[in-house]
């Protein structure tokens, strides 16, 4: 996005039409069920933000973060590296000696409430120093509040679904957490499982993503690229792992058949 296509960088980047979409997705939809899963593990989630968003936005996610104890909001601008902020939390909180494990999360994308039950399979001395590609997900349109039906997707070292496994010495504060730069490469840089065997994401797709400029054909090259996607098996159990999404699920967003 440049300031060539009119108007300022900030307008265009804090734009209603591009906020709003990723302001619902992770407000409404994403940050209750990272609740579930706080409430069940011990787990915090670090949201960087920065102090220069304009309201409504930054009033919203605030007001979030009242509702929802796991968020923690970061103004970029003073964090940067997430190893600060996972030692600073690290000490705060007394931890004692444990394996640690740090993933991220696009904030139109959605994790599913089984995605630490999951994960937790990983979090254990065996695996330090490795990477996790929970591997297989769920991919839908999001179109002006609704969600298409989801459909089956697997993306092997993509950012979805993807975590490091570390460890934290209390004695001497020492955090040992080896981070992939580039998502796709993980394994060149380290031991990687990879386990496609759930569903435990779901991206979701919208004209207003950067990656889709023209607009004018952005749905449709959304719902072609869907299309080419199997659906989910009968027996996976959408209000289980995404309960949020359940009420905004549209049959009539459905890719066409036979393309």
């Amino acid at each position: 996005m440049t300031r060539d296509q009119g108007g300022s960088y900030a307008e265009q980047l804090y734009a209603a039409e591009r906020m709003g979409p990723r302001a619902d997705i992770f407000l409404e939809l994403a940050a209750p069920i990272l609740q579930v899963m706080a409430d069940k593990h011990d787990y915090r989630h670090f949201v960087h933000y920065s102090s220069v968003m304009p309201d409504p936005w930054q009033s919203r996610l605030r007001e979030t973060a009242r509702r929802y104890p796991v968020l923690r909001l970061v103004d970029a601008e003073k964090v940067s590296a997430v190893r600060v902020m996972m030692r600073r939390d690290l000490i705060e909180t007394g931890a004692p000696d444990r394996t640690v494990v740090l993933f991220r999360i696009d904030d139109d994308d959605i994790l599913a409430a089984s995605y630490l039950d999951k994960l937790s399979a990983y979090a254990v001395p065996g695996d330090r120093g490795r990477a996790v590609s929970l591997c297989r997900g769920a991919g839908a349109i999001y179109l002006d509040g609704r969600i298409g039906p989801l459909r089956d997707q697997q993306r092997v070292f993509g950012a979805q679904g993807q975590a490091y496994v570390g460890s934290w010495r209390a004695a001497d504060k020492t955090l040992t957490m080896t981070i992939g730069r580039n998502h796709t490469k993980v394994a060149r840089m380290m031991p990687t499982i990879a386990d496609a065997r759930e569903v435990a994401w779901l991206q979701l797709r919208h004209p207003a993503q950067d990656m889709l400029r023209d607009q004018s054909d952005a749905v449709a090259q959304v719902q072609e690229a869907l299309a080419k996607l199997a659906a989910l098996p009968p027996e996976f159990d959408l209000a289980a792992d995404f309960p949020t999404v359940v009420s905004r699920i549209d049959p009539a967003l459905a890719p066409p058949a036979g393309r």
